[in-house]
């Protein structure tokens, strides 16, 4: 196997107010309004058009917006951007000092083109804030490459058709973006470096919680080009899509060598024909109703192909088929997969007799809604075009299960140019006081911290710091109290994600419990009220206000217990019990009193 390179890069939130404007990056609603836009790219800093750019464009989709509460102008692209966030500033420069890299006296704001309608503007704005850094894991270092500080995309809500929908929450929130040197040799590796930077950032206090706070890319070497994979949201999935991707790129080869060992030929090319007669009255209910719905029907010829597409571990369908799908070719069915979706042996030689297919060759049934076949028929040979080449450089996604997926080429320098609406950030002293006022630690000084300042056992401080819920412990604990705040961030919600398969927000789970303080009983009902919020789907307002998390108070807890057999002799069986009939949360002492009292009798 050749050498295995990876390297990060590494996305984190600032919770320190939006990078450009004066808008929120904590409570924010949709408003319900939108707008829509076309994007178009520019020639970046060297006069050249970015490729992936390009290729964006020649998908010739729209964009709507969907305007949130915590949006204004700015984000819509009507407004110039106002001067960079101070605490954002000063927040990046302490980050990036605690990576030993090289600070910059002054940041100078780029626009890098993006024109896939992440952003109102068709760039994104990004400014370098130090560079070759380094940390340390186990017997060695790795290296920090550079620190950016940037604003972060639209968030993307759906696809219908040609028109993506984005919602502008998450815009123009403050990103820091810390990328290494491919300096790990595995996906352990990388997942430990991307949890210790991780940990580093959140010991500030300055980061937002939530799902996607923290986003990691992963960019991976295996000889074969760089593939960048984007949109690693989980510490967990690292590992997986890494070795997902050494297994493709392997396979691929293997395939590659015995496509290589067929050809007769010095290019890859494909030819293809209408196919209706044969189809329309075909066992598959699918294609039945995709020719009746006005697609067309075409058989594409793939020479030497035969056992690559779909075979053990070969995939070469799936990389024609991933290539295809960002110009909305959904339907493709290769002779691998047949007999199958409801196509009969019968009618599989009856489609490759139409196509003068051997022993050796293999073909794709394509339906298509108005995408010129001729362009689709490049797009095929320019695919396996750069697989002959064992040229496999790409930008890809990650999918849920660590599996990963063509997204676009990788972006060049061509996307650079000047920004021209902000001027240059000078790092002034009172910046650099700022930041010193910012403590960045690591996992032993996090847990001291905790432990001395919380008064909570150290495995319990490092319970909440492994479980990347530092942020959330301390904002509860400044309402309910450390004892409160232990328990729910270690095992009540844990406990409640595992059984509905679903998380709350940080934010969430902290303005439930300042709802249930203002009410004076945060301590009795928060786990019930955070069960109200799993099981129903509601938001902490209208759960606080459900008559089921009132307490019971000690009368209402009697007539409860009047109603459980008294032979019951185990005070936690009859405190169980007692829940289980009540439905509603009470303190647990008065619970022990009842049941004290009936041993009496």
């Amino acid at each position: 196997m050749k050498d295995l390179k990876v390297g990060l890069e590494i996305h984190i939130q600032l919770d320190t107010g939006k990078l450009f404007c004066q808008c929120s990056t904590g409570d924010f609603y949709d408003t319900g309004e939108t707008f829509k836009r076309s994007l178009y790219p520019t020639s970046g800093e060297l006069g050249l058009i970015d490729r992936a750019a390009i290729f964006e464009l020649s998908k010739g989709r729209n964009f709507i917006y969907r305007i949130s509460s915590n949006s204004c102008l700015v984000e819509m692209d009507e407004e110039p951007p106002h001067p960079m966030n101070r605490k954002a500033i000063a927040a990046a420069f302490s980050i990036t000092k605690a990576l030993g890299c090289h600070i910059f006296d002054t940041w100078f704001p780029m626009r890098k083109i993006v024109v896939d309608g992440s952003n109102t503007s068709g760039f994104q704005r990004t400014t370098l804030v130090g560079i070759q850094g380094s940390m340390p894991l186990h017997e060695k270092r790795i290296g920090i490459t550079t620190v950016c500080l940037e604003e972060d995309s639209a968030r993307h809500i759906s696809q219908e058709g040609d028109t993506t929908i984005y919602s502008l929450d998450r815009l123009g929130i403050p990103l820091i973006e810390i990328s290494t040197d491919p300096d790990m040799r595995s996906g352990q590796e990388a997942e430990e470096v991307a949890k210790r930077i991780g940990e580093m950032a959140i010991s500030t206090g300055m980061t937002r919680n939530g799902a996607d706070s923290i986003r990691q890319d992963v960019n991976l070497s295996l000889g074969y080009g760089r593939v960048e994979i984007k949109g690693v949201s989980k510490l967990s999935l690292i590992q997986k899509v890494v070795s997902y991707e050494v297994n493709r790129q392997q396979a691929i080869a293997k395939a590659i060598d015995i496509f290589k060992s067929r050809m007769n030929r010095s290019r890859f090319s494909v030819d293809y024909i209408p196919e209706n007669e044969i189809l329309k009255n075909s066992g598959s209910k699918m294609i039945r109703n995709s020719l009746l719905k006005g697609s067309k029907a075409y058989l594409i010829k793939l020479p030497f192909l035969h056992g690559l597409l779909k075979a053990g571990e070969f995939r070469l369908g799936k990389e024609i088929a991933d290539s295809l799908k960002p110009y909305g070719v959904g339907g493709l069915i290769h002779g691998d997969e047949l007999p199958g979706y409801g196509i009969t042996e019968e009618e599989k030689e009856k489609l490759s007799a139409a196509m003068n297919v051997n022993d050796k060759d293999s073909f794709a049934i394509l339906l298509l809604q108005g995408q010129d076949i001729n362009a689709i028929c490049r797009i095929i040979e320019e695919r396996m075009g750069k697989l002959l080449s064992l040229d496999l450089s790409e930008t890809r996604g990650a999918g849920s299960e660590g599996e990963t997926y063509f997204l676009r080429p990788l972006p060049g320098r061509e996307r650079m140019y000047p920004e021209t609406d902000i001027p240059p950030v000078f790092i002034t002293k009172s910046i650099k006081e700022e930041a010193e006022r910012i403590m960045v630690m690591n996992e032993d000084q996090m847990v001291d911290m905790i432990r001395s300042k919380y008064h909570i056992s150290e495995v319990d401080s490092l319970s909440i710091i492994k479980n990347g819920k530092m942020n959330m412990f301390r904002s509860l604990s400044d309402i309910v109290g450390p004892k409160i705040a232990s328990r729910v961030v270690i095992h009540t919600l844990p406990s409640l994600e595992k059984e509905f398969g679903r998380t709350l927000s940080d934010h969430d789970v902290v303005e439930l419990a300042s709802f249930l303080k203002e009410k004076g009983y945060e301590q009795l009902s928060m786990e019930h009220a955070l069960r109200l919020m799993m099981e129903r789907s509601i938001g902490p307002g209208e759960a606080a206000q459900d008559p089921s998390i009132i307490p019971l108070d000690e009368e209402e807890l009697r007539n409860f217990a009047g109603r459980i057999n008294s032979d019951t002799r185990n005070v936690n069986a009859f405190i169980s019990l007692l829940r289980k009939e009540a439905g509603r949360p009470f303190d647990p002492s008065i619970a022990v009193k009842i049941y004290s009292e009936y041993l009496k009798k």
